[in-house]
């Protein structure tokens, strides 16, 4: 994958859009939170800022663009285009139902197999649930994902901006599901994930499970 075919300022409004996600996310969890004396600064925060968004992030993004552009040179499979010509919230929309499909059993399979379980722990070691403590999980865990989830793409002629605006909705409901929000979303929690779900699925204590 080569971001560089990306316009610089399609690149930097994604950023920017993160950005601007997580201040909002950060504002939400101070006016409405669900847990009131959860820490701003809570233990483990510069780890998950530091190591899991900053360095292993950017390590990963290398390793994977790798093993793509590998894959792509030693298959010539992108040269098919197989949706190349689909309009881009076409391609945006195919590859977010068929990862979402993915990943949710693959999540399942995770806590249901042991040497699974064992790679995806990481996720639910911290101690507080707030709009960063999703970037935590195992390096092994984020490889196999990240390129299941974006090799198809790439290799079926989606354009790079596509490619980028998944990334993007990723970072910034990442956050949102893992916030420490008071919110509930009704009916739409049967389709759609919420913090609500999600601070149930991270917690240890069975009077959670309500």
């Amino acid at each position: 994958m080569n971001l560089g075919e990306v316009d610089l300022w399609f690149q930097l409004w994604n950023t920017l859009a993160i950005i601007v996600g997580a201040g909002v996310l950060i504002a939400l969890e101070r006016m409405f939170p669900y847990n009131e004396g959860q820490p701003l600064f809570r233990k483990g925060l510069f780890d998950d800022v530091f190591w899991y968004t900053g360095v292993q992030s950017y390590v990963l993004a290398i390793v994977i663009t790798a093993i793509i552009t590998y894959t792509d040179q030693a298959t010539a499979w992108r040269a098919e285009a197989l949706v190349a010509d689909w309009p881009w919230y076409a391609q945006l929309l195919l590859f977010f139902f068929i990862h979402d499909f993915y990943i949710y059993w693959f999540h399942r399979l995770q806590h249901n197999v042991g040497f699974l379980w064992r790679i995806h722990e990481a996720h639910h070691s911290n101690q507080h649930v707030d709009w960063i403590a999703g970037s935590r999980s195992h390096a092994l865990e984020i490889l196999v994902n990240q390129t299941i989830e974006f090799a198809p793409m790439y290799l079926c002629g989606v354009s790079p901006e596509v490619i980028l605006l998944k990334a993007t909705v990723d970072a910034v409901w990442g956050m949102y599901i893992h916030s420490n929000i008071n919110v509930r979303s009704g009916v739409l929690q049967y389709i759609v994930n919420g913090p609500e779900m999600h601070r149930w699925h991270h917690s240890d204590g069975v009077d959670e499970a309500h």
